[in-house]
């Protein structure tokens, strides 16, 4: 995968369609549980008590379209291999990303949607290779 620019970007592919499938589950959820608490023939009382229970796990819109916002960033490869690659090389940046990615799952579980794409981010630039720049490679192979 180093050396493979289309392994790279079969490989940014992958990542896009696991974020995009992640948004798609949330939005059914989230659908569901408004179309469930407005349908619902419950008395005041327990339509509340619904209400308090399953609210608090339906997304907000800001946050989905944040979510989707880094999502559309992974179609252009450019763009995702340099953050990718910046992520694996520079652990500061790693280690940043992810407690931003911490704090953002603890300020509300409706905002959950935008830590789940990070953390899907973090993971697969874990794995992903160190890029070479020409020069660099054609001096480690004369080497």
């Amino acid at each position: 995968m180093k050396k493979s620019e289309t392994f790279r970007k079969f490989f940014t592919l992958i990542v896009l369609m696991v974020m995009l499938a992640v948004e798609f589950v949330d939005f059914q959820a989230s659908t569901s549980i408004a179309q469930m608490i407005q349908d619902s023939t419950l008395t005041p009382t327990h339509t509340t008590q619904v209400i308090g229970i399953y609210a608090p796990l339906m997304s907000r819109p800001y946050a989905t379209l944040l979510a989707s916002v880094i999502c559309l960033s992974f179609f252009s490869f450019r763009a995702a291999d340099w953050m990718l690659t910046r992520l694996h090389q520079q652990p500061k940046v790693f280690l940043g990303v992810a407690i931003l990615a911490i704090l953002i799952m603890f300020v509300s579980a409706r905002y959950i949607i935008v830590s789940q794409v990070i953390f899907i981010i973090l993971m697969a630039a874990y794995v992903y290779p160190h890029t070479f720049n020409n020069d660099n490679q054609h001096k480690n192979d004369e080497i």
